[in-house]
């Protein structure tokens, strides 16, 4: 007797051959991160951020001086630099004088932006809503080195 063609059969092997495909992709993509992460410098077998020097940080620049286009020529300082100045334009606030906001607790990277620029003036204000590793804040005593 001859078995007549269940469609249900099709739909069930291309199921199955979806499913094994996924599951050799997620494997080799399990394999290739453990390599990668034993083939780190220090041994390590964590994965982990890039380390400070190769990653500067995301930075946001915000004018509070009367001084049209500052925002932008420290912007293009800070980009010179290494940095990844995602915006810039002017403050919301007139501070009394510049600063530099460490957003993420790392005041490793706020450091470095405060010293390409002059800076003296570090504090923390963690937040993670920003996406931003600091904020660079112009104050009136702000003076562009070599401006």
């Amino acid at each position: 007797m001859k078995r007549k063609f269940d469609p249900r059969n099709l739909v069930l092997a291309v199921a199955l051959l979806l499913v094994g495909a996924f599951v050799i992709s997620f494997a080799r993509g399990l394999r290739w991160s453990v390599r990668t992460a034993d083939a780190s410098p220090a041994g390590n077998t964590a994965v982990t951020a890039a380390p400070y020097e190769e990653r500067r940080g995301r930075v946001d620049v915000r004018n509070a001086t009367a001084t049209s286009g500052l925002a932008a020529d420290v912007t293009d300082r800070l980009r010179a630099a290494g940095f990844d100045v995602v915006h810039y334009g002017n403050a919301d606030t007139v501070p009394d004088s510049s600063a530099v906001i460490d957003r993420i607790g790392n005041p490793d990277i706020a450091r470095a932006v405060a010293d390409a620029l002059g800076i003296n003036r570090i504090r923390t204000a963690v937040d993670s809503t920003l996406y931003l590793d600091a904020t660079v804040i112009l104050g009136i005593d702000f003076q562009l080195p070599g401006r």
